[in-house]
C-alpha cells in the first residue's frame, strides 16, 4: 500500500504521457517537412504543440533550447508527486538536464567564448546555476566558488590542478559524470528491495551510453591511451560495462572488445563496421534493447521508481533523437541520412 501511495500520481502522468511519444511517422513527417523551420513547425502539430515557446524565425540554438526545456517540463511534471526517498531519484534524474548546461558552460569557459548564451530556461532543475557567471569567469577556483552551493563544487576544485597542467576538460568532465551517477546509484540504492534493483538495472543502460560516448571521444581525440579510457569508464552494473573492465584498456582492446559484443549482438553484419562506426552501432543497440526494457517495465507493476526511470530513459531516446533531427537539418545532412540514425522508436 505504501508503494501505492508513493508512486500513483507520478505513474497515472506518466500512463497518459505514453501516447504522446513520438512515433516513427511523425518523427518522418518532422525529417522530411521542407526547411529547417517547416521541420519546426511539424514538431508543433505534435503532442509538443503544449510544450514548445513561439519561435518567430526558428534557428538550431533556439531550438535547441526549447527542446531541452520541454523534456524537461515533461519530465518534471511526471515527478511533480514524488516526496522522500523517491523524490531525491527524481530530482537527481531532472538535473540530467541540469548537467548537460554545466558541460556546455564550461566549454564556453574554456574557449573563452564571447558569443555563448546562458540558457534562459523556465525550468526550475534543483540547483540555481550561475550559467553566464561561470562562462566568464576568471579561474576553475572561481568556477568552483560559484558552485559553493551545488554537488559540482567539489569535482570542480579537484580537478583545477591537472586542468592547468593539460588544459584539458576531459578530467573535469569525467569528474561532473561520475559524480552525478554516483550520486543517483547510491539514491536508487537507498530505496532498497524491489525498487532497487529494477531501478539500478534500468539505469544501467544510461550509464553505458555515456561510458560509449566517452570511448568515441577518447578515440577521436585522445587517441585512446588506456590511462584516459579507464578513468572515463563510469562504474556500472551491466554486462557491457563487465565487459570492459576485463580489458587492459589499449586502443586495441577495446576495439576487439568492441567487435566481440557487437557480433555477438547482431551476429556477422555487426563484425563489420570499423572503429567509431562501431561504437555508434554498439550505442544503437544499447538504446535499442533499454527502450524495449523500459517498456516490459511499464507494462508491469507500475508503482515503483523503475517506472518513473523508464519513461525518463524514454523521453531522454526522444530529446536526443529531436536533437539529432534539428542539428543534422542545420548541417546540411540529408532525411534518409538522419532518419537511419533514429533509435529506439516503437
Amino acid at each position: 500500500m505504501r508503494a501505492l501511495a508513493r508512486y500513483s500520481e507520478a505513474n497515472a502522468i506518466i500512463r497518459a504521457s505514453l501516447s504522446s511519444l513520438l512515433t516513427r511517422g511523425q518523427l518522418d513527417e518532422i525529417l522530411r517537412a521542407g526547411a529547417f523551420s517547416d521541420s519546426w513547425n511539424a514538431l508543433k502539430s505534435t503532442a509538443y504543440a503544449a510544450w514548445l515557446p513561439e519561435i518567430a524565425a526558428p534557428a538550431p540554438l533556439p531550438v535547441e533550447r526549447a527542446l531541452k526545456d520541454a523534456t524537461a517540463l515533461r519530465f518534471k511534471r511526471a515527478i511533480r508527486s514524488l516526496k522522500g526517498k523517491a523524490g531525491e531519484v527524481g530530482a537527481l534524474l531532472l538535473s540530467r538536464w541540469e548537467l548537460d548546461d554545466l558541460h556546455d558552460a564550461l566549454r564556453a569557459w574554456h574557449a573563452k567564448d564571447a558569443a555563448y548564451t546562458p540558457p534562459v530556461s523556465g525550468v526550475s532543475l534543483g540547483t540555481a546555476v550561475p550559467f553566464r557567471d561561470i562562462a566568464r569567469a576568471e579561474t576553475l577556483e572561481a568556477v568552483g566558488a560559484l558552485l559553493s552551493k551545488t554537488p559540482y563544487a567539489k569535482p570542480v576544485l579537484e580537478t583545477a590542478r591537472i586542468y592547468r597542467e593539460t588544459r584539458s576538460l576531459f578530467h573535469l568532465e569525467i569528474a561532473l559524470e561520475k559524480g552525478h551517477y554516483r550520486r543517483l546509484i547510491a539514491a536508487i540504492q537507498d530505496l532498497g528491495g524491489h525498487d532497487a534493483g529494477h531501478g539500478l538495472r534500468l539505469i544501467a543502460a544510461e550509464i553505458d551510453l555515456v561510458n560509449l560516448s566517452w570511448l568515441s571521444r577518447c578515440a577521436s581525440y585522445y587517441e585512446a591511451p588506456a590511462a584516459l579510457l579507464r578513468e572515463a569508464m563510469i562504474p556500472n552494473v551491466s554486462a557491457l560495462a563487465s565487459t570492459l573492465e576485463k580489458t587492459g584498456f589499449s586502443a586495441e582492446e577495446v576495439a576487439e572488445v568492441s567487435l566481440q559484443y557487437v557480433s555477438e549482438l547482431a551476429g556477422d553484419q555487426g563484425g563489420k563496421a570499423p572503429g567509431l562506426e562501431r561504437i555508434a552501432l554498439l550505442e544503437s543497440f544499447v538504446i535499442e534493447a533499454a527502450v524495449d526494457a523500459a517498456r516490459r517495465e511499464l507494462a508491469g507493476f507500475p508503482f515503483c521508481i523503475a517506472c518513473v526511470i523508464a519513461f525518463y530513459f524514454l523521453i531522454r531516446t526522444e530529446l536526443r533523437n529531436l536533437r539529432g533531427i534539428f542539428a543534422g537539418r542545420a548541417a546540411g545532412f540529408s532525411p534518409d541520412e538522419l532518419s537511419g540514425r533514429l533509435c529506439g522508436i516503437r
